[in-house]
């Protein structure tokens, strides 16, 4: 009876050593040492395709958390701090900022971490400057990009009173006053608290160039697919028109979330997830023996504007559960099936 009973317990200690391994997801924490000598600070979690995030004027790898924890099941997901923020250097010179300086950061953790195909790139908010840039100076490292809450300029989209960086900076002198100024937005509480962390230099140094840069000349130079996901409460697409990127894109598709101000991925993750994985083509389409993946989706749904290129070209569509109904131009297959082939 005694070694029945030994066994059932180690067969129940095994069991919840497993469970307990499933549970535990390993999380690579690091840093990278930059180019001019800096430290940036990223966390590289998950296998599958590689889904990169950039940060914008919330320089912080905690703002995709949510969502990351998701995805990560899914694609391998990069996150990193922003110079100037969390866990990554503070330059305290004013030269050390710049939006190229931002994307040869990125450019600098992926040739750390040997990555040299073309990737997934999402932004948040002011960090579709520094996508844009990057986009620009590599391209061919560029394979799909989502734009969050991205708009085509700063100042003039945060409202009035707020035209340069000198009253916005009135918001953000005092840590105490942090918190507010990012709460307003849509920031969860215990999200917008980490700005009170934040060394001031990097905080000032980075908001003229990421809440004043105008790069209305830089979005047409993107030529892949760009999602744009906006909340409907954003104040950024409501105070000023023309601020909208659709307009500045070759190939975009836009969705606009119901009730959601300008930070989706913590105010409705599930949703964002959602979202992101249907347009990054976690769907397979089998046909004549061949899974076709990794091809852009475009939902039919009335919330989704469709671009009119796309209406340009002859289409094939897919039924698929749940009523939802996604439309795949033949031009994409017929690359796909010469791709494959």
């Amino acid at each position: 009876m005694a070694d029945k009973k030994d066994k059932k317990d180690k067969d129940k200690d095994k069991k919840k050593k497993k469970k307990d391994q499933e549970l535990e997801k390993e999380v690579v924490l690091n840093w990278v040492k930059t180019d001019d000598n800096e430290e940036i600070f990223y966390e590289d979690e998950g296998q599958g395709p590689i889904l990169v995030f950039q940060s914008g004027f919330f320089g912080i790898s905690n703002i995709w958390e949510d969502i990351v924890k998701e995805l990560s099941k899914e694609f391998r997901c990069i996150t990193h701090d922003n110079r100037g923020y969390g866990r990554s250097s503070v330059p305290s010179k004013k030269e050390s900022y710049s939006l190229e300086r931002h994307a040869d950061d990125l450019k600098n953790l992926l040739d750390h971490l040997k990555i040299s195909e073309p990737v997934y790139l999402l932004s948040h908010s002011a960090g579709c400057f520094i996508l844009a840039a990057f986009a620009s100076k590599y391209p061919q490292l560029v394979k799909r990009i989502i734009f969050i809450g991205g708009y085509m300029s700063g100042f003039t989209n945060l409202g009035p009173g707020m035209d340069d960086f000198s009253s916005v900076q009135k918001s953000l002198e005092l840590k105490s006053q942090r918190p507010q100024f990012f709460k307003q937005l849509g920031l969860k509480t215990n999200l917008a608290q980490e700005a009170a962390k934040w060394d001031s230099a990097g905080l000032m140094n980075n908001g003229p160039l990421m809440l004043g840069k105008n790069l209305d000349s830089s979005y047409p130079k993107i030529t892949v697919e760009v999602l744009l996901i906006n909340g409907e409460k954003d104040p950024a697409f409501q105070k000023v028109e023309g601020v909208d990127l659709k307009g500045s894109l070759e190939k975009s598709v836009t969705i606009w979330m119901k009730d959601v101000n300008h930070v989706p991925q913590t105010e409705n993750p599930s949703k964002t997830v959602e979202l992101i994985k249907k347009n990054l083509c976690i769907v397979e389409v089998m046909k004549e023996n061949i899974y076709l993946t990794d091809f852009f989706v475009f939902s039919c749904q009335n919330t989704y504007e469709v671009d009119d290129y796309i209406k340009s070209f002859p289409s094939l569509y897919f039924e698929l559960p749940n009523d939802l109904k996604f439309v795949f131009t033949y031009k994409d297959l017929f690359k796909l099936f010469n791709d494959r082939l």
